[in-house]
């Protein structure tokens, strides 16, 4: 069962279609990626993973592999990155970022997808308790069964959370790394999904006290957890069509979501 699932890739196509041409790099690119993301924090190698259990790995051990032009990294650890700009320019290198996460325990998802300055494409955040808690730029193709209620049409997900929520969150996330890395999660594999146990990863040791909150990371520990919000991010929602800016809730939601998994 999903618990926590965290993943980032720099790529300026879906990173489905570079996994699906194979081609793992080397550990020194994947250690010289994320050092740059995590400078000064990336440890020991560890025995190479794969993607099913790279993305649910604990905190302390984070996975990366570049194939080709893209670079995929996850674990737990990547929930310090509260702010996606700055870590897109950090490493991005003109890619674009897609960033995707899962906490079944809170009954959260999200997925954020930015260009190759860091400004927003795409932000969708969910909870059970808090339904949309933001939802920002063109919603992709996958998404339309979720939004039309397709996806749930005898309504039960709304019956039991209310109209504010009236899908799964956790099947929203689920589906949204179907769609961008090409794989299933929880055995639920289809007709030409990839087998994330097949798509291999190097594992590093990440030490030492997250960083805090610098428009240059992007990271953030517990000791920034009340600072001000970011400014609203002026992107009109697909959910209101009045033309008013979008405020963004990402900010502070991420910063509850840290403070839920212990950060502070």
């Amino acid at each position: 069962m999903v618990t926590t699932v965290e993943i980032l890739a720099m790529s300026a196509d879906l990173p489905r279609l570079a996994l699906v041409a194979g081609g793992l790099g080397t550990a020194e690119q994947s250690r010289s990626e994320l050092s740059l993301l995590f400078p000064g924090r990336i440890g020991a190698d560890l025995p190479p993973g794969d993607m099913r259990s790279g993305c649910a790995s604990p905190i302390g051990r984070i996975y990366a592999g570049t194939f080709g032009e893209m670079t995929v990294i996850c674990g737990q650890d990547l929930i310090e990155i509260v702010d996606l700009g700055p870590a897109v320019r950090a490493i991005g290198k003109g890619r674009l970022a897609y960033r995707i996460q899962l906490n079944s325990v809170l009954d959260a998802a999200a997925l954020d997808i930015s260009d190759s300055t860091g400004a927003l494409v795409r932000e969708v955040m969910l909870t059970n308790d808090e339904g949309v808690v933001f939802d920002a730029g063109p919603r992709l193709e996958f998404e339309r069964p979720f939004w039309s209620g397709d996806r749930d049409p005898a309504g039960l997900h709304a019956a039991t959370f209310g109209a504010e929520m009236p899908f799964s969150p956790m099947d929203f996330g689920q589906e949204s790394v179907r769609a961008l890395f090409g794989f299933g999660l929880v055995g639920d594999n289809r007709p030409g999904d990839l087998d994330p146990a097949e798509i291999a990863v190097y594992g590093f040791e990440i030490g030492g006290a997250p960083t805090v909150l610098r428009p240059s990371s992007g990271v953030a520990d517990g000791s920034d957890i009340d600072a001000p919000p970011a400014a609203p991010i002026p992107v009109e929602s697909p959910g209101d069509r009045s033309g008013a800016p979008a405020e963004s809730a990402h900010d502070s939601w991420w910063r509850r979501l840290w403070r839920s998994l212990g950060g502070g």
